[in-house]
């Protein structure tokens, strides 16, 4: 089943229903019940006219309605409505999220992203077209100096020390360790900053960056180009994280 049978899905269906059965004057969007990214196509039947405010809220009933990686599509594109709620290209919009909901789905949406992109193993092609779109990269003098400012007084953990001995007396990590909060496996030097103790389900810490931390980031990475790899899926080119995400083995026009 590909909607979970719950009280939101109801709601949604009852939203559905009364938008094929009546003709709306003024401002409509167009709608996917079967969202394209579950498998719904352009067909008649799968779309209805909705005002800009059933739309938006059928999309938050879409983030209860299902689980997992079809849950974390749902979100983002609630994610995304949000963002355009008052203006871009749908700038027609009448209403507004408030600032609790935004920030509650922004939330999710960036846990969500770091979750999967941990998580996600990459096949042996794909580590070899991301290779391959970094040799010859060139990396300036300023560059390296920023980067050198950005990590000194950097401390390790404990985990992390054992893992970078282990690595240079023999060549390899130590094995991942699984975190007993949200579950996922991590080397140990990522394990002692992010999971344990500082999961992001578990840890009150407050891990917003300071003004000085986003000044370092931004030096290190101004002016920076990142070279482009282009998918023999849909041809489109992307650099190194974009590729991984949307393109490669995880490319939607792959057969």
């Amino acid at each position: 089943m590909l909607f979970i049978d719950n009280k939101y899905t109801k709601i949604y269906n009852l939203i559905i229903q009364r938008g094929k059965n009546r003709v709306i004057e003024g401002y409509t969007e167009k709608h996917h019940i079967i969202p394209k990214s579950l498998g719904g196509d352009n067909s008649e039947d799968n779309l209805v006219r909705l005002t800009a405010r059933e739309h938006f809220i059928c999309h938050l009933l879409l983030t209860k309605m299902t689980t997992g990686k079809d849950r974390r599509k749902m979100v983002y594109a609630a994610h995304f409505l949000a963002r355009t709620s008052s203006g871009g290209a749908h700038g027609e919009r009448l209403f507004k999220v408030n600032s609790r909901l935004y920030e509650k789905l922004s939330i999710e949406q960036a846990d969500m992203a770091r979750i999967a992109q941990q998580s996600r193993t990459l096949s042996d092609e794909t580590k070899r077209k991301i290779s391959i779109a970094h040799k010859g990269r060139i990396v300036s003098a300023e560059t390296r100096m920023r980067l050198s400012k950005t990590n000194t007084g950097r401390k390790h953990s404990e985990l992390a020390k054992l893992n970078i001995s282990i690595a240079r007396k023999n060549g390899k990590k130590a094995d991942n360790i699984k975190c007993e909060h949200c579950g996922v496996f991590v080397d140990p030097g990522n394990y002692g900053q992010w999971h344990g103790d500082n999961c992001h389900l578990v840890s009150t810490k407050d891990r917003s960056l300071t003004s000085e931390q986003k000044a370092k980031i931004g030096a290190a990475n101004r002016g920076r180009v990142l070279a482009k790899t282009q998918c023999p899926h849909c041809n489109k080119f992307a650099d190194g994280g974009n590729y991984t995400r949307w393109h490669g083995d995880n490319c939607k026009h792959k057969e």
